[in-house]
Order: C-alpha cells, then sequence, then structure tokens
C-alpha cells in the first residue's frame, strides 16, 4: 500500500487548555472539534521549550534543544544539520513549507531563505509582517500598503533600513503609517495594541494568504507530498477579522486564574523581575477584552483549517495539528510562555486524523520531538544507518531523542514510554540573567520547576490543585514526592544530549 500523504498544521502560541471548557465555549471551532472527535488526541503533549525558534528546531529535527544548538530565539538553525523534510527529499517525497517557520533570527533577514532545510517549494511570512507577504500587499494591493506597514510590531527592525534587493529604508514610511494609524487603545495607551480588529480585508492578511499558498502546492501535487502550513497566529499582536470576532462568546469567556506567587516565598525570583509580559495589574475586563481577540484568532485559523482540509483527499492524507508552546493569557498574571512553566505555557495541542488512526483520547506524554519519527514513519522512511570508523563501537547513535507515534495512533503504547514531559527555559528575550533557566519534570500528577541556585522552585499537585495556585516545594509532608521529581528531573536532563548531537560531527568512534 501507498504512503500517506502528510499534511502537518502548526499554530503559534496555542495552549492545549484553550480548546478545551471552559475557554472553548467562547470561541466556535467546528473543523478543530471534528478532527479531535475523529482522531487521536493527545492530551499530554508537552512542548520541550516554550519559545518559537527552538520549538520548531525540535519539530523539523527531532532533537531536544542541547542537541540542535537553538536555546532560545535569536539562534539560527543550520541548514547542514538533517531535518525529516531532507530525509523526505531524498526518499522522493515533494516538501513544501508555507507560513512561520522561525529557523532564522526574524530580525536580520526580511526574505529568508528555507530550501536549504529541506523544503522544495516555500512562502515564508512571519511575526514581523515584512517579506514576501508585504511585497505581495504592495505590488497588488497598493491601496493598503501603508496599512500594511503600520502592523508591523517593531519599526526598529534592523531590516527595515536597507529592505529587498534594492536596499530600500522602510523606516520612515513604517513610522508615518504607525502614527497616521493611531493604535492608541485605553488598554494599551502606549504603543502598538497588542489586539485590534484586522484593518483590511481578511483575504489580505497573513492567515488567509499562508492558505493559499499552501492550497497551489496541494492541488498541484499528487503523492506522496508533505506539506508543513504553520500560521502565524494566534501569535500576538491577535488580529482576527470583524466577522471572526463577531462569532466570540464574550460572556462565556471566563476569568483569568489569579496570582498566587506575589505572596509565595519559594516563587522564582525571576517573576517579579521587570518582565513586560507580567500583568498582575490588569483587572479582569481588560484580560477579558484580550483573551477576545485572542478567540477571534482561533475562530479565523479554524476557517482557515477547513479550507485546508477541502482541498486534500482525506482518505489518502495524515493531517497533525499542534502548536510550538502555549500562551498563559494573563494566567497566574502573565502573557507570554516562556520561563513560565505554567500549563497554559507547556501544554499544547496535538491532533491526528487520517488512515489507520483510532479514534480517542490519549494520556501518555508526547512531545514535539516526536513529531519528525512519527513523519518519518508514517511515509515509510528510513534515516541511512550512521556509520563508524570502529567495528568494534556498538549502539551507534541515532539521530532522534523522540520516538515515533504511529504505533499510538493503533491504540498501542510501546514498552518504556516516557512516564513524564521534560521542558526547558534558557533565558527571555528581556533578560540574560541564568535566574530564568527552567527545569522542569511534569508526571500525571505533579509539576515540579526548579530555576539555577536559590532562584526558586515550584511543586504543584495537578490532581488536588489543577490550576497550580499552592505551590507545595517546601511542604515537609510531601519532602519524599519532591525528592523523587528531583531524580527524575536529573536523569531527564542528562539525557537531554542523548543520542550524541550530529550538529557538527565529521565521524562517530574518531579516536
Amino acid at each position: 500500500m501507498a504512503p500517506p500523504n502528510v499534511l502537518l498544521v502548526t499554530v503559534d502560541q496555542l495552549a492545549a487548555r484553550w480548546l478545551e471548557p471552559p475557554f472553548a465555549a467562547a470561541a466556535p471551532t467546528p473543523t478543530l472539534d471534528a478532527l479531535q472527535s475523529d482522531g487521536a488526541y493527545f492530551a499530554n503533549a508537552v512542548t520541550s521549550n516554550p519559545v518559537c525558534a527552538p520549538a520548531r528546531a525540535t519539530i523539523a529535527t527531532g532533537m531536544t534543544t542541547r542537541q540542535h544548538g537553538l536555546l532560545t530565539n535569536g539562534y539560527a538553525l543550520r541548514p547542514a544539520l538533517p531535518t525529516f523534510m531532507h530525509a523526505l527529499q531524498a526518499a522522493g517525497i515533494r516538501t513544501g513549507g508555507f507560513g512561520k517557520f522561525h529557523f532564522r533570527p526574524q530580525y536580520v533577514e526580511s526574505h529568508p531563505d528555507y530550501e536549504p532545510y529541506g523544503f522544495d517549494e516555500t512562502a515564508i511570512t512571519e511575526d514581523q509582517r515584512v517579506g514576501s507577504w508585504l511585497d505581495w500587499i504592495r505590488s497588488e494591493h497598493p491601496e493598503y500598503e501603508a496599512t500594511a506597514l503600520a502592523t508591523i510590531p517593531n519599526p526598529d527592525l534592523p531590516v527595515l533600513a536597507d529592505y529587498g534587493p534594492g536596499d530600500e529604508d522602510l523606516r520612515p514610511a513604517v513610522a508615518a503609517a504607525r502614527e497616521a494609524m493611531d493604535w492608541t487603545t485605553a488598554l494599551e495607551p502606549v504603543g502598538m495594541p497588542a489586539a485590534y480588529e484586522l484593518p483590511f480585508p481578511s483575504a489580505l492578511s497573513q492567515t488567509e494568504w499562508i492558505t493559499r499558498h499552501a492550497q497551489t502546492f496541494l492541488r498541484r501535487h499528487d503523492q506522496p507530498w508533505f506539506a508543513h502550513v504553520s500560521y502565524v497566529q494566534p501569535h500576538p499582536p491577535n488580529c482576527p477579522p470583524a466577522r471572526c470576532l463577531d462569532r466570540v462568546d464574550e460572556e462565556t469567556i471566563p476569568d483569568p486564574i489569579q496570582a498566587t506567587w506575589p505572596e509565595d516565598p519559594d516563587a522564582p525570583d525571576c517573576f517579579s523581575r521587570g518582565d513586560p509580559a507580567r500583568h498582575t495589574h490588569l483587572d479582569h475586563s481588560d484580560a477579558r477584552t484580550r483573551r477576545r481577540y485572542y478567540a477571534g484568532d482561533l475562530v479565523h485559523l479554524d476557517e482557515q483549517l477547513g479550507a485546508l482540509l477541502d482541498t486534500v483527499d482525506l482518505d489518502r492524507t495524515v493531517v497533525l495539528f499542534t502548536a510550538d508552546h502555549g500562551e498563559l493569557l494573563f494566567d497566574h498574571g502573565f502573557t507570554g510562555k516562556g520561563q513560565k512553566h505554567y500549563d497554559g505555557a507547556i501544554r499544547i495541542p496535538l491532533i491526528a486524523v487520517g488512515p489507520d488512526i483510532t479514534a480517542g483520547t490519549h494520556n501518555a506524554f508526547v512531545q514535539l520531538e516526536d513529531l519528525a519519527p512519527t513523519i518519518l514513519d508514517l511515509l515509510g522512511v528510513e534515516l541511512p544507518p550512521r556509520s563508524s570508523l570502529r567495528r568494534d563501537v556498538e549502539d551507534v547513535p541515532g539521530q532522534f531523542h523522540g520516538r515515533s507515534l504511529v504505533p499510538l495512533f493503533g491504540g498501542e503504547l510501546p514498552a518504556n514510554w516516557r512516564e513524564a514531559a521534560y521542558v526547558e527555559s534558557f533565558n527571555n528575550i528581556y533578560s540574560a540573567d541564568p535566574i530564568h533557566w527552567a527545569r522542569t519534570i511534569r508526571t500525571t500528577q505533579y509539576r515540579y520547576t526548579r530555576y539555577p541556585g536559590d532562584a526558586g522552585e515550584q511543586l504543584f499537585d495537578l490532581t488536588a490543585d489543577p490550576d497550580e495556585r499552592r505551590n507545595l516545594a517546601s511542604d515537609s509532608n510531601l519532602a519524599d514526592v519532591r525528592g523523587r521529581l528531583l531524580e527524575q528531573l536529573f536523569d531527564r536532563l542528562v539525557l537531554q544530549d542523548a543520542p550524541l548531537t550530529h550538529r557538527d560531527l565529521v565521524q562517530f568512534g574518531v579516536p
């Protein structure tokens, strides 16, 4: 039997909890609801590093943060490092990448080339709203050029100083467009708001631009193909079309989980260190406004996911839906993700639908490094074995830290499957202080997070306290539990480098 096509759809900054009750009631997402009903839903899917670039590099390579080298945003993935897309190309499978990939820093390149990472066809647009999407607006819809320029989140982007092949200085035009747009709102009195109604027709949005490019690829190719469609939303700023915002039931939007860490003596030091993502001062109405726009983005994305699925033969296609990391969305007084390893930051949706995939909910822990071996397994592609100069070397390391999920798709849990998820964070984008370095072990019952030295720790009983409001790190009754979790955490920390990285590897077994 011929292998299926594989459609991987990722969205940026979506926690699993925003697709679950009670929040799910606010945003109608019939396409995602149908996928979850018809497919395998992984309720304990956890990102490996809750920030964009490291998580996305892990998806592409099947490697951990330390193996591929992207510790946080600002690093570039080396094209020479093997990705699963390279393996698919070598097997004659056509590959396409559409949307945001963030293998390279967005601040230094307006038109990055992603073909060296293993894509035959690409259409790239990312958070900063420069590059191919902006060029298309300026060329095909000049009446909206100024509006598009006004949506560029950072007017000081270095790439704006010498933009495109003509080295155009776009900074004056961006500054003028932003001033004319007058983004000022009561919620965001200074600068561009983190949430606004899309200021041009939805057909011109990044979201629908990504969909159309992906559809062109999907219609052009018969089997076999692999397509990665990667949407920028709901990464802020949240900017849904008016029709999608109107479909949000604001009255059902739940209030955020209130922060208890400000009164906790064991709370991580980094939580109170001037992070702009901290919003403990906002009242519930402000948070509900932002959550409404976030929900509007989900409605828009669900529409586009439906359009993608209408383009493919679902009897011959496996669809995988996931996110790179979560979004706290004011839970515990924070927005964003990073070193704040609450559920909203680290637990992500993962749904698989297609031939031979059994519908149902799986509670096994799965992580982003499982996706690369899973996709190769689905398409029947094996990596070439690694060789050694020494014949007496045993267990020459493979490439992947993760494992294929294909057995789980059929309802089988392989032996020795992980019993906990490991999460790590390095510096956030606002500080170089290692107090932000978080290491987490999450089991079925507990989430334990350690920061270096005396910089804080957290221990939550997720069964008794699913909202993670009571830190038990100093509870003497749980000293044995804390000790066991520390042992698990240390074991997983050591094994983050297994198998030995292929980054810059010339030959294994060289004396």
